[in-house]
């Protein structure tokens, strides 16, 4: 299944996701769905980099010619771990070049039809903030894709601390022991049983 899901939709991301998956076991990755804002596309699954180019594929059959893939990072449905101080994304957390690398592989087929960008690449300017205002620029020339896991929690800060040890519980089951961080897994439950149309209204008004 491949789905577009307009901003106004009254299903959470958790939901579109245990859906998705449970009809796509073989492959979620390549025809995972998309929550279109404006010519923003963003994902509410898991991702790699055979989804973004379905995307793109369908999208040019509707007429479109320019694409901007903002790669170089991992999402959660958390939202993405930042600095306390001046809120840069986590190099530890969140940002990933490897993804980048591999995104870029990805688009040599469409030729210059997509530019692929790293957020990553200066961590020192990397914050949420900043990925707006790019985000802005590269709307008014074209379509915009946020291609890592969970993009549509990508406004949505919060502090690197919540992974400390304070927060990780150990956890014993038939599997063995394991870490278990209920402080980011409670977040990541109350933001993705918000419905689509709550999260963009709260986070992704400024979409033209």
């Amino acid at each position: 299944m491949f789905e577009i899901i307009p901003k106004n939709d009254q299903r959470a991301p958790l939901a579109l996701m245990e859906n998705h998956i449970k009809n796509n076991v073989a492959d979620p990755w390549t025809t995972c769905p998309w929550v279109k804002v404006g010519n923003l596309y963003m994902s509410v699954t898991q991702t790699s980099d055979s989804s973004w180019p379905t995307l793109v594929t369908y999208l040019q059959s509707q007429g479109q010619t320019r694409f901007t893939v903002f790669s170089g990072r991992h999402g959660t449905q958390a939202g993405q771990a930042v600095s306390e101080s001046k809120g840069f994304l986590s190099s530890q957390y969140v940002l990933d070049k490897i993804f980048y690398q591999n995104d870029v592989k990805a688009a040599a087929k469409f030729g210059n039809a997509v530019t692929v960008v790293d957020v990553g690449s200066n961590p020192q300017t990397a914050t949420t903030a900043i990925l707006q205002a790019n985000t802005k620029q590269a709307l008014a020339s074209g379509v915009v894709i946020y291609a890592w896991c969970h993009s549509l929690f990508s406004m949505m800060d919060h502090s690197a601390v919540l992974y400390s040890g304070i927060y990780n519980k150990k956890v014993v089951n038939k599997d063995g022991i394991r870490m278990r961080n209920y402080a980011v897994e409670s977040r990541a439950l109350w933001l993705s049983n918000l419905t689509v149309a709550q999260l963009v209204t709260d986070w992704y008004s400024w979409v033209p």
